[in-house]
């Protein structure tokens, strides 16, 4: 009896049918003496039913299969790349159709983004929150957002109520820490954890000191921002260019 190896593609947000005919070209196209494919549609013929219980049935049938193919556009898709976590969580053996859409030198190629110096700044507290998160050091990649939320919503609560809020959602993350990281109290994993994590934080560092640079004076060489950022990621460090003035 052949393996079964399951078929994960996006159809969120797409043409229902137009998917099911990818899905079943991907099917009869592929030819394997191991495995025997099984799409989505295999598994759940009712595409009508909420999002949440296909979801589900998709993932049970996933877990009863030894292999998966993922087709080459499956990272825009949440619930394929939900699919692709727990595939490498349960040791699946994991294939990916070659994107032939993307040009064959993209990896080795430079580009280049214009941003105004709001969106540099976002940009650059989104890079190190993310590259905290991945990490697991919760409390620090989440405090800022964590904190407005509560002051957001809890606008009429006074003091007391607010630090208790803080005080439980603290020890959600702690809990979290634990569970995922292995963590305890006052622990954190860093630098080296994982290359995406360094990569986030080259790009912040180099952000955030050209963001001091063009600070009015007096500014104090005292911090952080002022030190240059030293490379720890697998990438290059970003370069920023201030553009001409366009008057606007």
């Amino acid at each position: 009896m052949k393996k079964k190896l399951y078929i994960s593609l996006p159809i969120s947000g797409r043409n229902l049918e137009d998917v099911k005919r990818r899905a079943n070209t991907l099917k009869n196209d592929f030819v394997s003496e191991e495995y025997e494919a099984v799409t989505p549609f295999d598994i759940c013929p009712d595409s009508t039913l909420p999002y949440s219980e296909l979801m589900g049935r998709d993932i049970a049938g996933l877990l009863e299969c030894d292999a998966v193919l993922f087709d080459y556009d499956w990272q825009e898709s949440k619930g394929c790349r939900a699919e692709h976590s727990i595939a490498q969580i349960y040791g699946k053996s994991i294939y990916t159709i070659k994107d032939e859409r993307i040009v064959s030198d993209a990896d080795n190629r430079l580009y280049s983004m214009e941003l105004t110096k709001r969106q540099l700044d976002l940009l650059s507290t989104a890079c190190d929150c993310q590259s905290r998160n991945i990490c697991g050091q919760l409390d620090a990649g989440l405090g800022d957002i964590i904190e407005a939320g509560i002051q957001r919503t809890y606008t009429t609560a006074d003091f007391d109520t607010r630090h208790n809020i803080r005080e439980t959602v603290e020890m959600k993350l702690y809990e979290i820490k634990s569970l995922v990281w292995d963590l305890g109290p006052g622990t954190n994993m860093g630098i080296h954890y994982d290359d995406k994590s360094d990569v986030l934080f080259d790009i912040h560092q180099v952000i955030r000191h050209f963001l001091w640079k063009i600070r009015p004076e007096p500014k104090t060489s005292c911090c952080l921002s002022a030190s240059p950022a030293h490379q720890w990621g697998s990438e290059p460090l970003v370069i920023i260019k201030t553009l001409p003035n366009n008057g606007k």
